[in-house]
């Protein structure tokens, strides 16, 4: 092989913390989304504060957070295990958040 050459990678640490923010944003965007587009619920949530009705909408979420970031390691791994080069940081960001927007569609 002529000009074989290392491939540098990123960090363990480095992409699991891309990771960890791509999960982190594939669960907050569908919460904003019914926070800033509300469905007609007929009165319901009438007079709740606004903190109130974003952890409201938030709640059924945090347990998918919790097994996200812990299946986020698994995600890490296998890609690690398969020999994936994570080079660039968004390489990473597209693993977790992919993952993740995959099982909330299997959940929801």
């Amino acid at each position: 092989m002529q000009g074989a050459t290392s491939v540098p990678s990123m960090s363990n640490v480095a992409a699991f913390g891309y990771v960890v923010l791509g999960v982190f944003l594939s669960l907050v965007i569908p919460i904003l989304r019914q926070y800033a587009f509300p469905p007609p619920t007929g009165g319901k949530g009438f007079g709740m504060s606004a903190v109130a009705r974003f952890l409201e909408i938030a709640k059924p979420y945090l347990f998918m957070a919790a097994l996200s970031l812990a299946f986020s390691v698994v995600t890490l791994a296998i890609a690690k295990s398969e020999n994936a080069v994570i080079q660039y940081w968004y390489q990473a960001f597209l693993l977790g958040y992919f993952y993740d927007s995959t099982i909330q569609k299997f959940k929801m």
